[in-house]
């Protein structure tokens, strides 16, 4: 069982959870003035474990496969500031691959890089952008060494397995249990059971959302349908290369796409409209797409998540003339937002637009899903926007498409870690 109360929104991915005995709350009275305040966002593989407390009165996301484990830390998204006489809010960004200990306060504006671990105790501040992946301590917390070669850092599966091994438990005089002969069997059933009390727990948390009355009776609920089949390209640390994928490139850029350490981008701009897009076709319309991207210092690219009705043509001179209707073409860049329909005969209608305050750095991600003609926008700076117009249906068709785009002759373009789609 959950406490929620007075949430704007509450966005679950593919395999979160939220755990028992949690409280998350915000206080009702900053949605009144910011459109982005009070939400939680818990993208594929986030948890929050048991007993925790999360102040949701700005807005907290909690990156890929991050935990929010032990017990009874505290995240806060708001502050009172004495001299003004004045409370506000912010945004507190987790990263992918963070792992929290027992009893760690998380203060408004902090950002926590991927492949971290905040110690118990920890109390972590707005550190700068800069800051590296490792262990951090204290407080404030303050990296103590790099734990590059953590194998849970690397996981493909939420919840780590339970294991007999443990030398500071064990005495020379005790043994281990004997397991009958079919014990290779008993943990998927046991984990089975594990699951249905977290999704018997979810169930009364909702009962308590809407039953109840303890959240605002606006506050809506999105969770990627698990029928879905999600596919993923992950350029770094060790990458997969663009296996599956088409390449259509403008050839606009000092150099092509190319995959390196940071990973997938291309040269800078040689040319206004510069751009390169990876293109992959499904077996049925598309209903999620979305990347993991650094928009760099410069700031100047721009990334598109696009569904359109038929694949792109595969000669760039053709671009201008045959370039298919879109049901979705989400342009984001380290600045703005802007979510459009792209008909062929007109070109880009936008349907919705926003700003990013303070301008977004470091690795972020942007996912879209798609239910019939509405789709629903994680934002990387943890806003959540729905969006419905009859086109966004009819012209989605079995093709996902990620594009680098570059407005200006010497622009530099963002860098893509991550993609995936489902249909």
């Amino acid at each position: 069982m959950n406490v929620f109360r007075n949430l704007g929104a509450v966005s679950l991915g593919d395999e979160a959870f939220i755990g028992n005995w949690n409280q998350i709350t915000a206080a009702p009275a900053y949605q009144k003035y910011h459109r982005e305040a009070g939400r939680l966002f818990l993208a594929d593989g986030a948890g929050v474990v048991n007993r925790h407390y999360l102040d949701c009165s700005g807005s907290v996301r909690i990156g890929r496969m991050s935990m929010i484990g032990g017990i009874r830390s505290i995240i806060q998204s708001h502050e009172l500031d004495l001299y003004d006489n004045a409370t506000s809010i912010g945004t507190i960004d987790i990263g992918e691959y963070v792992f929290t200990g027992t009893a760690v306060l998380v203060l408004k504006g902090a950002r926590i890089p991927d492949r971290t671990v905040v110690a118990a105790g920890a109390t972590w501040t707005e550190l700068d952008d800069d800051a590296s992946p490792g262990l951090y301590a204290g407080t404030p917390a303050r990296r103590l060494k790099a734990i590059d070669d953590a194998a849970w850092m690397t996981r493909e599966h939420v919840h780590t397995p339970v294991t007999g091994k443990d030398d500071s438990f064990m005495t020379e005089h005790e043994r281990p249990v004997q397991q009958p002969a079919d014990a290779a069997a008993k943990p998927t059933r046991r984990r089975r059971r594990f699951l249905g009390v977290r999704t018997i727990g979810c169930c009364v948390a909702v009962a308590l959302l809407f039953g109840l009355g303890v959240a605002a009776a606006s506050a809506t609920q999105w969770r990627t349908d698990d029928a879905l089949r999600v596919q993923t390209w992950d350029f770094t640390p060790v990458h997969q290369g663009l296996a599956g994928l088409t390449v259509i490139d403008r050839n606009r850029n000092l150099s092509g796409v190319a995959i390196g350490d940071s990973g997938l981008g291309h040269g800078a701009a040689r040319a206004p409209d510069a751009a390169v897009y990876l293109q992959r076709e499904f077996a049925s319309p598309v209903g999620r797409i979305g990347a993991s991207v650094d928009f760099g210092r410069s700031g100047s690219g721009s990334v598109a998540l696009v569904l359109p009705a038929r694949g792109l043509p595969s000669a760039p001179a053709r671009f201008d003339s045959d370039f298919p209707n879109a049901g979705v073409h989400l342009v984001v860049n380290a600045r703005t937002w802007e979510m459009s329909v792209w008909e062929r005969s007109f070109g880009q209608r936008t349907l919705a637009s926003g700003s990013f305050d303070p301008v977004l750095v470091g690795i972020l991600s942007i996912d879209v899903t798609r239910r019939r003609d509405t789709v629903h926008i994680a934002l990387p700076d943890g806003r959540m926007e729905s969006v419905s117009d009859s086109r966004i249906g009819s012209y989605s068709g079995r093709y996902a498409v990620w594009e680098l785009f570059e407005n200006n002759a010497g622009d530099v373009g963002a860098t893509l870690t991550r993609i995936w789609a489902a249909d």
